[in-house]
């Protein structure tokens, strides 16, 4: 009698993104959890592009278009990460940043500074006023992702 043997074999195989796929895919598709984030901001069109670029990496975007919008809005809920305009017309980003530093809820949520230009002045006014890091305009995806990621996982931790 001929012996018949069966083999059941499964294979889980995991395709990573390729080198020219979007970096808000690669976010997008990956396990980290959607972020909350308020971006301060008064240019209309910046408005639109950084917040379809958040959306598109998986994230709820609140936008303030003045510094005063964004601490009130700051102080009717809360966010996970805030991208704050250093050049806002009616508050500078740096008071802005020292406004919602003082709301209690806000003392370890990460403020990212975006600027159209960054001096070494500016660079230590940044961290005086509570910002943690600060990038030149426009945010691109690469940096957002960079930020969104390393922040996530900290608050992960």
């Amino acid at each position: 009698m001929p012996l018949i043997l069966s083999l059941s074999l499964k294979i889980d195989i995991k395709i990573s993104a390729t080198a020219n796929e979007p970096v808000e895919k690669k976010f997008r598709d990956s396990m980290i959890p959607s972020m909350h984030i308020l971006f301060i901001e008064d240019n209309p069109l910046i408005q639109k592009t950084v917040t379809a670029l958040l959306t598109k990496m998986n994230n709820r975007v609140d936008v303030g278009d003045t510094g005063e919008k964004g601490v009130q809005m700051a102080g009717e809920r809360q966010y996970d990460l805030i991208f704050l305009d250093i050049g806002l017309p009616d508050n500078d980003g740096f008071d802005v940043a020292r406004q919602i530093r003082a709301i209690p809820a806000y003392a370890q949520t990460p403020i990212i500074a975006l600027t159209a230009h960054l001096d070494e002045d500016q660079r230590e006014i940044c961290l005086q006023a509570g910002i943690n890091e600060f990038t030149i305009k426009p945010l691109t995806s690469k940096t957002a992702h960079f930020f969104l990621t390393k922040y996530k996982n900290q608050q992960l931790l």
